[in-house]
Protein backbone atom coordinates (compact mmCIF):
# COMPACT_ATOMS: atom_id res chain seq x y z
CA UNK A 1 0.00 0.00 0.00
CA UNK A 2 1.08 3.55 -0.64
CA UNK A 3 2.44 5.46 2.35
CA UNK A 4 -0.12 8.22 1.97
CA UNK A 5 -1.77 10.62 4.38
CA UNK A 6 -4.94 8.50 4.28
CA UNK A 7 -2.94 5.40 5.25
CA UNK A 8 -1.34 7.22 8.18
CA UNK A 9 -4.75 8.37 9.42
CA UNK A 10 -6.14 4.85 9.01
CA UNK A 11 -3.32 3.33 11.08
CA UNK A 12 -3.69 6.02 13.77
CA UNK A 13 -7.45 5.40 13.88
CA UNK A 14 -6.95 1.63 14.22
CA UNK A 15 -4.53 2.06 17.13
CA UNK A 16 -6.63 4.73 18.86
CA UNK A 17 -9.80 2.65 18.60
CA UNK A 18 -7.90 -0.29 20.15
CA UNK A 19 -6.91 1.86 23.13
CA UNK A 20 -3.34 2.76 22.22
CA UNK A 21 -2.32 6.36 23.04
CA UNK A 22 -0.24 7.21 19.97
CA UNK A 23 0.83 10.41 18.31
CA UNK A 24 2.49 10.90 14.95
CA UNK A 25 6.26 11.35 15.05
CA UNK A 26 9.19 11.55 12.63
CA UNK A 27 9.07 12.94 9.12
CA UNK A 28 5.30 12.60 8.79
CA UNK A 29 4.78 14.76 11.89
CA UNK A 30 7.42 17.22 10.70
CA UNK A 31 5.52 17.51 7.42
CA UNK A 32 2.13 17.95 9.14
CA UNK A 33 3.54 20.77 11.28
CA UNK A 34 5.25 22.31 8.21
CA UNK A 35 8.75 21.88 9.63
CA UNK A 36 9.83 20.19 6.39
CA UNK A 37 8.55 20.14 2.83
CA UNK A 38 6.28 17.30 1.74
CA UNK A 39 8.26 14.25 0.66
CA UNK A 40 7.98 10.50 0.18
CA UNK A 41 8.01 8.59 3.43
CA UNK A 42 9.52 5.13 3.88
CA UNK A 43 7.74 4.35 7.16
CA UNK A 44 5.40 5.70 9.81
CA UNK A 45 6.85 6.68 13.18
CA UNK A 46 4.63 6.94 16.25
CA UNK A 47 5.12 7.72 19.91
CA UNK A 48 3.23 5.30 22.16
CA UNK A 49 2.47 6.60 25.64
CA UNK A 50 2.30 3.61 27.98
CA UNK A 51 3.92 2.38 31.19
CA UNK A 52 5.59 -0.55 29.40
CA UNK A 53 5.43 -2.79 26.33
CA UNK A 54 3.12 -5.13 28.27
CA UNK A 55 0.00 -3.92 26.46
CA UNK A 56 1.56 -4.93 23.14
CA UNK A 57 2.74 -8.37 24.16
CA UNK A 58 -0.22 -9.48 26.27
CA UNK A 59 -2.26 -11.70 23.93
CA UNK A 60 -0.44 -9.98 21.02
CA UNK A 61 -3.30 -7.53 20.31
CA UNK A 62 -1.52 -5.84 17.43
CA UNK A 63 -1.53 -9.06 15.40
CA UNK A 64 -5.32 -9.11 15.72
CA UNK A 65 -5.31 -5.58 14.25
CA UNK A 66 -3.25 -6.66 11.23
CA UNK A 67 0.22 -5.72 12.53
CA UNK A 68 3.11 -8.19 12.11
CA UNK A 69 6.14 -7.61 14.34
CA UNK A 70 9.61 -7.20 12.84
CA UNK A 71 11.69 -9.08 15.45
CA UNK A 72 15.01 -7.54 14.31
CA UNK A 73 13.67 -4.11 15.29
CA UNK A 74 12.78 -5.14 18.85
CA UNK A 75 14.76 -2.83 21.11
CA UNK A 76 14.14 -1.68 24.69
CA UNK A 77 12.75 1.64 23.43
CA UNK A 78 11.20 0.63 20.12
CA UNK A 79 9.09 -1.95 18.35
CA UNK A 80 8.44 -2.16 14.64
CA UNK A 81 5.58 -3.76 12.73
CA UNK A 82 4.37 -4.20 9.19
CA UNK A 83 0.82 -3.01 8.62
CA UNK A 84 -0.78 -2.44 5.22
CA UNK A 85 2.62 -3.34 3.69
CA UNK A 86 4.30 -0.43 5.53
CA UNK A 87 6.73 -0.37 8.42
CA UNK A 88 5.25 1.25 11.52
CA UNK A 89 7.74 2.04 14.28
CA UNK A 90 6.57 2.68 17.83
CA UNK A 91 8.76 4.47 20.37
CA UNK A 92 7.72 3.86 23.97
CA UNK A 93 7.11 7.04 25.99
CA UNK A 94 6.64 6.20 29.66
CA UNK A 95 5.07 8.33 32.36
CA UNK A 96 7.72 9.04 34.99
CA UNK A 97 6.25 11.11 37.78
CA UNK A 98 5.52 14.55 36.35
CA UNK A 99 7.32 13.91 33.07
CA UNK A 100 7.30 11.64 30.03
CA UNK A 101 10.47 9.76 29.15
CA UNK A 102 11.92 7.15 26.85
CA UNK A 103 14.59 4.76 28.06
CA UNK A 104 16.71 4.48 24.92
CA UNK A 105 18.75 1.28 24.64
CA UNK A 106 17.41 0.35 28.08
CA UNK A 107 19.72 2.71 29.97
CA UNK A 108 19.62 6.27 28.54
CA UNK A 109 16.75 8.39 29.84
CA UNK A 110 15.41 10.94 27.35
CA UNK A 111 12.90 13.40 28.82
CA UNK A 112 10.32 14.74 26.39
CA UNK A 113 9.24 18.38 26.49
CA UNK A 114 5.75 19.17 27.72
CA UNK A 115 3.34 19.10 26.08
CA UNK A 116 4.36 15.95 24.22
CA UNK A 117 1.91 16.50 21.40
CA UNK A 118 -0.32 18.97 19.63
CA UNK A 119 -3.08 18.84 17.06
CA UNK A 120 -2.32 18.76 13.37
CA UNK A 121 -4.30 18.28 10.18
CA UNK A 122 -3.70 15.33 7.88
CA UNK A 123 -5.99 14.12 5.11
CA UNK A 124 -8.64 16.58 6.30
CA UNK A 125 -8.61 15.12 9.81
CA UNK A 126 -7.38 16.41 13.15
CA UNK A 127 -4.70 14.11 14.55
CA UNK A 128 -2.23 14.16 17.41
CA UNK A 129 1.38 14.91 16.42
CA UNK A 130 4.50 15.20 18.51
CA UNK A 131 4.93 18.89 19.30
CA UNK A 132 7.21 21.00 17.11
CA UNK A 133 9.53 21.48 20.08
CA UNK A 134 9.87 17.71 20.57
CA UNK A 135 10.39 17.07 16.86
CA UNK A 136 13.07 19.73 16.48
CA UNK A 137 14.91 18.79 19.68
CA UNK A 138 14.81 15.06 18.96
CA UNK A 139 16.08 15.58 15.40
CA UNK A 140 18.99 17.64 16.77
CA UNK A 141 19.86 15.13 19.51
CA UNK A 142 18.99 11.84 17.81
CA UNK A 143 22.49 10.61 16.96
CA UNK A 144 24.07 12.04 20.10
CA UNK A 145 22.17 9.53 22.24
CA UNK A 146 25.09 7.12 22.76
CA UNK A 147 26.65 7.44 19.30
CA UNK A 148 28.85 4.37 19.73
CA UNK A 149 25.71 2.22 19.71
CA UNK A 150 24.84 3.52 16.23
CA UNK A 151 27.92 1.72 14.90
CA UNK A 152 26.01 -1.55 15.30
CA UNK A 153 22.94 -0.07 13.60
CA UNK A 154 23.57 1.76 10.30
CA UNK A 155 21.91 5.18 10.35
CA UNK A 156 19.44 4.21 7.63
CA UNK A 157 18.12 1.17 9.54
CA UNK A 158 17.02 2.99 12.68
Amino acid sequence: MDNSANTVVSILDTLTEAGFACCLFGSWAEEVLKLVRPCRHSDIDLLLVAPSWEMLVRDNPLSVLGFTEIPAKRLPHKRAYVCLDLMVELILVQPGGDRLETLFWGDITYVWSSPLSCEGMLAGRTIQCASAENLVRFRAEHYSIQPWRWEAFPHGSQ
